[in-house]
């Protein structure tokens, strides 16, 4: 094997180890909104489980589900200012 291979071998295992998230909960905020949503679903396929939170009631119940595998709970938060 020469160094081209033998790196390739390493920087491929430790990258997918680097961004697993398997076991792991995240927690996104503004998850309702088109950024949120994109952030949900890639932590989700890095194996995490996530929990939404935002103050758009309307854009959390229209949000794309995730797998029940995936969702831990969706948060409405209400925020006064």
């Amino acid at each position: 094997m020469d160094d081209v291979e033998r790196f390739n071998k390493v920087t491929n295992t430790q990258t997918s180890d680097l961004f697993s998230l398997n076991g792991k909960v995240v927690l996104v905020t503004g998850g309702a909104g088109l950024l949120g949503q994109v952030f949900c679903q890639a932590f989700a396929d890095s194996g995490a489980q996530v929990a939404v939170v935002d103050i758009d009631k309307t854009g959390l119940n229209q949000q794309p589900m995730l797998s029940p595998k995936s969702l831990v709970k969706k948060f409405l938060v209400s925020v006064a200012i």
